[in-house]
């Protein structure tokens, strides 16, 4: 969430962006004068930067209009004349490298509904939200013939740490989760599968520790060699870490970030879940924290055998899969991209963890 007083801005900044929203001090402004193309990967962008979404425009878009080639598809030449259709095109396609990096660095599948995207509000949680029903039971109406709904914001804060309490709270919330998508039908890939595993890890061997080269390359033959394809899977969340849930105090009030959301194995939801919520500051595993969480989620739904035989195996894909994206966004920095880098170690001492235990 943004603080008060998040963005300020110059006067011939201010001038600028006036053009593109249509408020530069109010955190609830619509976004004007900007094709699909622009719309669509600002908002992408967005959901990983720590910055406004003006000062973002501003500063990732505007700002380095020769490589994004903003003026161009905004529109405007740079005499002042509007740009034919035919002239902003081609600006797209040369400017095609930068709408790729943005768009690979995110992942995002949903960019044609991005692009549609018109209204910001800031200095809100929007995914902890609940859509407000009318008196007919319904959630989208129109004004002024455009669908709009009405929303209602969830109270609570994320944590840093967390309580037995709270990790009884998340196991027993994680598989209503899971029973709760359990007959949906599409199925999303995990975007962050053995595929991806494989290829990110073919990255980094060069520019990895010759130690944590090797401790990547025993992992991977390990978990090759005993992956299999038959356990329960359905619709998982896949980043269900301590900074992705609101409670206020030891009650759940929300669960944010569907971002990495897929069709994969249920037990693996609950490996992610277990690596950040049970392990304690000094990287050891918490027991009473563990058997809560997992007490609780079986309470709701009943693990199979066959998920309890993987769980090992499966804590080590999750700290694997956490601790190579985190090396890849340390050593290969998105350029020009403000993105919070996290400690790699924290999965390495992770990793390190099971296997060493099992």
């Amino acid at each position: 969430m943004l603080t008060e007083n998040y963005e300020e801005f110059t006067e011939n900044q201010r001038k600028i962006l006036e053009k593109y929203v249509s408020d530069v001090d109010t955190h609830v402004f619509v976004i004007r004068n900007l094709p699909e193309v622009i719309k669509g990967a600002l908002f992408s962008r967005y959901s990983r930067s720590t910055l406004g979404l003006r000062s973002l425009l501003l500063k990732e878009f505007i700002t380095h209009s020769e490589e994004s080639a903003f003026t161009e598809i905004a529109g405007c030449a740079p005499n002042g004349e509007e740009n034919s259709a035919q002239e902003q095109i081609a600006a797209i396609q040369k400017a095609q490298n930068f709408y790729d990096r943005i768009l690979d660095g995110y992942g995002d599948d949903s960019i044609g509904e991005l692009g549609g995207a018109h209204l910001a509000i800031e200095n809100i949680s929007m995914l902890g939200a609940k859509i407000i029903e009318d008196s007919s039971n319904k959630v989208i109406n129109y004004i002024k013939e455009k669908p709009s709904a009405l929303i209602q914001f969830l109270t609570g804060d994320t944590l840093e740490s967390s309580t037995i309490d709270q990790c009884t709270v998340i196991g027993a919330a994680l598989a209503k989760l899971h029973l709760a998508a359990f007959d949906f039908d599409y199925r999303h890939p995990n975007a962050r599968g053995n595929e991806w595993r494989d290829n990110v890890a073919n990255e980094l061997r060069d520019v990895v520790s010759k130690e944590d080269w090797q401790l990547i390359e025993d992992e991977l033959s390990f978990q090759r060699l005993n992956q299999g394809d038959t356990l329960p899977k359905g619709i998982i969340h896949a980043d269900l870490f301590m900074d992705n849930v609101l409670f206020d105090g030891d009650q759940l009030t929300g669960i944010i970030d569907f971002y990495y959301a897929c069709y994969d194995d249920f037990i693996l939801d609950i490996a992610t879940t277990v690596n950040d919520w049970c392990i304690d500051a000094d990287g050891t595993l918490n027991s009473n924290k563990y058997e809560s969480l997992l007490n609780s989620y079986h309470d709701i739904r009943k693990i199979s055998s066959a998920e309890i035989e993987s769980f090992p195996l499966t804590l080590r894909r999750a700290a694997l899969r956490f601790w190579l994206s985190r090396l890849y966004d340390f050593h290969f920095p998105k350029e020009g991209l403000d993105v919070l880098i996290k400690d790699p170690d924290d999965f390495k001492k992770i990793l390190l963890l099971w296997r060493n235990r099992y």
